[in-house]
């Protein structure tokens, strides 16, 4: 919603916590994953010894990850119910004008990447679809690095809500590579 003028925190801070909550979560969630599968060499180095494994560890660390974005562009409201996602953060803030309008923008970059995501959702994350499962058919694709600029223009959204910088946490990143560094030394 728009107002004249522009205010920090148009929203109750605790909601605006909890948002940036879901935010860094996912955000998490996708740093973690890929950490641990793109271009790591350690494992690298093992995924040969253990084909199955990391198999199904990509396949699992990808769909969680894919379902945490997508659940961050659930509409405002679904079935009478209200869901905390950038829909609600933008329709139901109370922003100034020009507030209003940076957020429009950034949320539409985020749409543009999450809605070829929306199918997979639908039908493969939270559904076994029929056709699909028998079809073998790829849903929520995206070009290499389109990850990584709209969690650029997440991180954006979240200090603008916040009207502050509230980066999200690394600690993920931090903990895969020692992990890593640790079962590496004891294979």
């Amino acid at each position: 919603m728009k107002n004249s003028s522009d205010k920090a925190f148009p929203l109750q801070p605790t909601l605006i916590e909890k948002f940036w909550g879901q935010c860094n979560w996912t955000y998490e969630a996708w740093i973690f994953t890929r950490t641990i599968l793109d271009g790591n060499s350690t494992i690298d180095s093992i995924k040969e010894e253990h084909p199955w494994f990391f198999n199904h560890l990509n396949i699992i660390l990808q769909e969680y990850s894919l379902l945490q974005i997508i659940k961050l562009h659930d509409p405002t409201v679904q079935s009478n119910n209200e869901n905390l996602s950038i829909d609600y953060i933008v329709e139901r803030g109370e922003w100034g004008t020009e507030t209003w309008a940076i957020l429009n923008v950034l949320k539409q970059k985020l749409d543009l990447f999450a809605k070829p995501l929306t199918d997979a959702r639908r039908k493969i994350l939270a559904h076994n679809d029929l056709k699909l499962t028998m079809q073998n058919a790829t849903l929520g694709f995206f070009k290499e690095n389109d990850d990584r600029e709209y969690f650029a223009n997440l991180q954006e959204f979240v200090n603008v809500v916040s009207g502050d910088i509230r980066p999200f946490c690394e600690l993920s990143m931090s903990d895969v590579i020692g992990f890593m560094e640790d079962f590496k030394k004891n294979t």
